[in-house]
């Protein structure tokens, strides 16, 4: 009896399929996220954040946000919880319970570059599990003072989902969904304690490259003004928020949130950049040298509000 003799596979063509098919599922979550022909479908992000814990910030800037469905997150001094002009417990509780992120901004309040590893450590780690102690979801850090080396970050980052830098309010900073290794990562947030104009151009620059931003200030004056000097208060800017969500435009988000979602957006194994130093069809078009991963749902990440 003549044996037969197995089929052979045509193994470039299958490899050629399985190629075709790895791309096309590509182009597709491409599309699905709105990242094509500049990401028209996706809205901009903005979140918003508060340094030391002032109370005057429950006082007047969350009745504010609140009103307007704006969730934003407080970096606070562990240690000064409950002191006079500082928050206290409950009221941390009330603003997580409505969407808002407890951060932590140290234990202290100082420059951590100067301190040795046993201090080092108390400021970032111990902060943290004093305020999880109170029941607060914490995986924020805001560097106080700005101030960093790379022992510094490698202690926050092996602690922390994500950390917070500031920057001034003249250049503008936004951010395209890229996440990195977290001992790189790095994200500033602007100051807004600026003129108005620069405020909005900012927010719209944003709408206009589909990026996410971040804006910080301290305390809130009793006129609901970020400083004495500015004609503007959080009222007008909260406003000029509503408005651009309210179109569509843009996408109100705690600092976690905002992390976690555009990290779920795309997973990109390098430098966090900015829309113009990355050739995102050129990622996708490449299976084999970054994944891509859609999250249909963004609402699943506390703080977030369409």
């Amino acid at each position: 009896m003549d044996s037969i003799e197995p089929r052979k596979k045509n193994k470039p063509l299958a490899v050629f399929l399985t190629l075709l098919v790895i791309l096309s599922s590509s182009i597709l979550v491409y599309e699905s996220v709105g990242y094509s022909t500049g990401g028209r479908n996706r809205p901009a992000v903005i979140s918003i954040s508060s340094d030391d814990g002032f109370a005057s910030v429950y006082r007047i800037a969350f009745p504010i946000f609140k009103e307007r469905g704006i969730p934003a997150t407080v970096f606070v001094i562990a240690t000064e919880i409950g002191f006079p002009g500082h928050f206290n417990l409950s009221q941390l509780t009330e603003m997580q319970d409505n969407g808002w992120e407890i951060g932590s901004h140290a234990m202290h309040h100082v420059k951590l570059t100067t301190l040795n590893e046993t201090a080092l450590s108390n400021e970032v780690v111990e902060s943290k599990q004093l305020l999880m102690s109170h029941g607060f979801n914490v995986s924020s850090f805001a560097y106080p003072f700005s101030d960093i080396n790379e022992n510094v970050v490698k202690v926050v980052s092996n602690n922390y989902v994500v950390a917070r830098l500031t920057a001034g309010p003249d250049d503008y900073i936004g951010y395209y969904p890229e996440i990195v290794k977290k001992e790189e990562f790095v994200v500033k947030a602007m100051s807004a304690v600026t003129d108005f104009q620069t405020i909005r151009r900012n927010i719209d620059t944003a709408i206009e490259r589909h990026e996410w931003i971040n804006f910080y200030f301290h305390g809130v004056e009793k006129d609901a003004k970020i400083d004495e000097n500015l004609p503007w208060t959080l009222t007008d800017m909260a406003d000029y928020i509503k408005e651009k969500v309210d179109m569509g435009l843009l996408r109100t988000m705690t600092f976690i949130g905002a992390f976690e979602y555009f990290k779920n957006l795309v997973h990109f194994y390098g430098p966090f950049q900015t829309l113009n130093n990355i050739n995102l069809l050129e990622s996708v078009a490449n299976p084999y040298s970054r994944e891509a991963e859609f999250l249909p749902s963004p609402n699943r990440f506390s703080g977030v509000t369409s």
